[in-house]
């Protein structure tokens, strides 16, 4: 998946080698060399407060801009599947998604949840593109230059796979706001964020059509919540992929996850 990332990517996506496994290990545990990338990672670079000054908004809206980049190229560039294959995720993932509604979490039986049950068939379809997707888009696998906070480099990409697009657009989420100890805290500007993501995202795409934006964007936003569902209620494997089985209900994902599931 790597080689695919660096097609798609290009220089964002470092060259990995592959170094040998750590002996003794209770579960494997592989070591992987890579070119040193510049800049730091998304988690020390972003804010955590509310309001931003002129300076941090300026290059917080720099940084949306280039993730938006980066989801276009991903749009622009589809995967084909095999129909064994879509049938094989789908199935994990409706089989994870009835675990969750099985669980006490009040975020089941809402009209979101079942709104998004619905949309499986559809972004599984033949229709809507399949796309190479990281896996773990977080604030730490995302690399920006100090100064600017143009994108530099994304790492980590073990979890990758081909998806529907949009199971990685939570990073969106994640990235207009942030959660501390009292919950969940969108940024003053975030709605000047999205429409930043977005602009930049059709002019990238090359999607001009106004229903067609509409069709895309509505259908990877469902796509971004499944797939926030399918990261943040279960505990993870040691390879990082998420196991079948749940978070406790007072973790913290859970309350990550209500914040976003309730705009």
């Amino acid at each position: 998946m790597c080689q695919l990332a660096q097609a798609i990517h290009g220089y964002f996506v470092p060259e990995i080698s592959h170094a040998g496994i750590v002996d003794g290990a209770d579960a494997p545990l592989t070591i992987y060399t890579m070119p040193y990338l510049r800049g730091i990672s998304c988690l020390d670079a972003l804010p955590c407060q509310v309001e931003m000054d002129e300076v941090a908004e300026v290059r917080h809206t720099c940084f949306i801009r280039h993730l938006a980049r980066y989801f276009a190229r991903c749009l622009s560039k589809p995967q084909r599947t095999t129909t064994e294959a879509q049938t094989e995720t789908l199935d994990g993932i409706q089989r994870r998604l009835a675990l969750v509604r099985s669980s006490p979490s009040s975020i089941i039986g809402t009209p979101a949840w079942w709104e998004l049950e619905r949309s499986l068939p559809t972004l599984f379809g033949r229709d809507y593109p399949q796309v190479l997707t990281h896996g773990d888009l977080s604030r730490t696998n995302i690399l920006v230059d100090e100064d600017t906070h143009e994108i530099t480099g994304i790492v980590d990409w073990s979890l990758a796979s081909i998806l529907p697009f949009g199971m990685d657009l939570d990073c969106l989420f994640l990235t207009t706001g942030y959660m501390d100890r009292d919950g969940w805290h969108n940024y003053a500007c975030r709605s000047l964020l999205n429409e930043a993501f977005w602009t930049e995202f059709w002019s990238a795409s090359d999607v001009r059509d106004n229903m067609r934006q509409y069709q895309v964007r509505d259908m990877a936003e469902r796509a971004a919540k499944i797939g926030a569902i399918l990261r943040y209620t279960f505990q993870h494997n040691a390879d990082g992929s998420p196991s079948e089985t749940l978070m406790s209900d007072g973790a913290l994902t859970w309350t990550h996850l209500q914040a976003w599931l309730a705009t």
